[in-house]
């Protein structure tokens, strides 16, 4: 996420933002740039600190994906998508060609706005998501690896299968322990019972 406060202030963004997976690790670090100018795509002209003075007036924001670091080596093919304010459309970015776990994107996007209250609201509040997607592959593996893959799915396979066969056969045994007990309850005498109720009237 990208905060977009700074736009408010007329303060360009240029940073690096962690990349989180789905359980909140750490999978790398983004390198974006995004700065707001007039609808021409120029600097604001005058001394201000604020959009304010520029309220219902056309602007834009210029979004560059520099670059990514830091990515997982098992996969490759990355590309950077995002959504913009209440944009129904998401920006969607080319996928890389090369390989590698630091690839550049360097691209970019043009979004024309216009600085009324709720984008106003939006710049000051909110934050801007990149989504970075990659595909799985073996090739950094080789041969090799992929038979050393094989390999380990067998095993996994073979230690569930010896795990089925030993449930298997601790429900046999405990079914048949149930059935014994069942018998031996089944013929005892009430001596003790008896006893007892006597030892109760004294």
């Amino acid at each position: 996420h990208v905060y977009l406060d700074s736009l408010y202030y007329l303060i360009d963004i240029d940073l690096s933002t962690a990349i989180l997976d789905y359980k909140g690790k750490v999978e790398g670090d983004l390198a974006v740039e995004i700065r707001i100018t007039d609808h021409v795509g120029k600097p604001f002209q005058g001394d201000h600190e604020t959009v304010e003075p520029f309220s219902g007036k056309k602007a834009q924001l210029h979004i560059t994906v520099k670059s990514a670091r830091g990515l997982p080596a098992h996969m490759g093919g990355f590309r950077v998508d995002f959504k913009f304010y209440d944009n129904p459309s998401v920006f969607k970015g080319n996928p890389t060609e090369a390989a590698g776990v630091n690839p550049t994107f360097d691209t970019n996007q043009t979004v024309d706005v216009t600085l009324d209250e709720s984008m106003r609201d939006y710049l000051l509040s909110d934050a801007l998501t990149f989504q970075v997607w990659g595909s799985e592959t073996n090739s950094h593996f080789g041969e090799e690896g992929g038979r050393s893959n094989k390999k380990a799915l067998q095993e996994e396979k073979h230690k569930l299968q010896v795990k089925e066969q030993r449930l298997q056969e601790l429900e046999s045994a405990l079914t048949k322990g149930v059935g014994s007990a069942s018998r031996a309850a089944s013929v005892a005498p009430p001596m003790m019972f008896e006893e007892e109720e006597e030892a109760g009237d004294d």
